[in-house]
């Protein structure tokens, strides 16, 4: 009895819920969809996004705004997007910020996009850090900043995503030596934000269960626009 308590207690800090949380929704999705069972694994999600886990509110948003996985239902998905947001799920927000940069499902509006992209970008999300990096160096939605389009950027291309290390050459050669050392100073003081007791999976793991791999410009594709690019 010991061991499996023990082990649930690892399942559940591994999968980030409360060990007293009987049903995992993320856990049973990736199950289903290992299994090629799309119905089980929407049903998993739907029954999660219910109960208020962020995690499955943004998959269930991903895929009603798409209709990848389930019928298309544009306005029901950003609301559960925008629910995954306000929880403070970063990639539910760098997501939300794409969409407003493009104005797909929702009225343009830059500024907010940054809003979103920052929220993201200070719990350490990458697709939030290098999409505030380009806004900040092209100047939309926030004042023109080469230094701080340096750091964001350089922070995002250090995790691996591929438009950040595509852009930070480009910002890189903009700055004068004084200035690129005080963005490097910038990048290594930078710690993310952290909620005490609460972990979270990374945006990669959840595009992967959403049916994305963070490929550069798949994201747009997934929604059909083109607007993180300009």
């Amino acid at each position: 009895m010991r061991v499996a308590a023990t082990v649930a207690s690892a399942l559940a800090i591994l999968f980030f819920v409360r060990p007293a949380q009987a049903f995992d929704c993320l856990a049973r999705a990736t199950e289903h969809i290992e299994n090629e069972d799309q119905e089980a694994a929407t049903a998993a999600v739907k029954r999660g996004a219910r109960e208020g886990d962020a995690r499955c509110k943004f998959i269930l948003g991903m895929w009603l705004l798409s209709g990848a996985q389930s019928p298309e239902d544009p306005e029901t998905g950003l609301r559960w997007l925008k629910s995954a947001a306000k929880d403070g799920l970063p990639a539910a927000q760098s997501v939300l910020g794409l969409l407003y940069a493009s104005g797909v499902g929702v009225e343009r509006n830059d500024e907010t996009a940054v809003r979103w992209y920052r929220a993201a970008a200070e719990y350490g999300d990458p697709l939030g850090q290098s999409a505030l990096g380009l806004a900040a160096f092209l100047g939309v939605g926030i004042e023109e900043d080469r230094i701080s389009a340096y750091q964001w950027t350089s922070l995002a291309a250090a995790q691996g995503d591929q438009k950040a290390l595509t852009h930070l050459p480009t910002i890189e050669n903009t700055l004068t030596p004084s200035e690129l050392q005080q963005a490097k100073e910038n990048v290594a003081r930078f710690r993310p934000k952290e909620r005490t007791g609460q972990r979270r999976p990374s945006t990669k793991q959840l595009l992967r269960v959403v049916g994305l791999n963070r490929a550069p410009g798949e994201i747009e594709r997934f929604f059909g626009f083109g607007g993180a690019d300009r």
